[in-house]
């Protein structure tokens, strides 16, 4: 799974994981700001930083 969460740490939206290598992320509907994704795959769980400036 992946989730987008707002810098106050709010769930805005989330995209199942499917066995396919690359998954799109659409961001066009956000305004600017900075969000955090959180992958989890299995017992993994990654945690990026992303700033979107339009």
């Amino acid at each position: 799974m992946i989730a987008l969460y707002n810098k106050l740490g709010q769930k805005i939206k989330t995209w199942s994981l499917d066995l396919s290598p690359t998954i799109p992320i659409d961001l066009s509907p956000f305004p600017t700001g900075v969000y955090f994704l959180k992958i989890e795959g299995g017992d993994q769980v990654v945690v990026r930083k992303v700033v979107l400036v339009r």
